[in-house]
């Protein structure tokens, strides 16, 4: 995982970071439904959105892991 910042003082980061690592991690389909180019697979013009989001989400998302990584390098001693 890489995470670009500009004109943030590390402490301040380090804030913002435990602020994304208190709440739960997003819905992956939830998250999908902001990607605008959805589409990777062959059928995929042939979904609709909704069906889209999820094949989207289980293909490329995963929210709850990216949570899990970014808690342990906040919480690195």
């Amino acid at each position: 995982m890489a995470i670009a910042v500009h004109d943030t003082p590390p402490e301040r980061l380090m804030q913002k970071l435990q602020t994304l690592v208190d709440q739960e991690p997003v819905d992956a389909v939830s998250l999908a439904q902001v990607v605008e180019d959805k589409t990777s697979e062959k059928h995929d013009p042939y979904l609709n959105e909704e069906l889209l989001c999820w094949n989207y989400a289980s293909s490329h998302l995963d929210p709850r892991k990216a949570w899990e990584t970014l808690r342990a390098v906040v919480r690195q001693p």
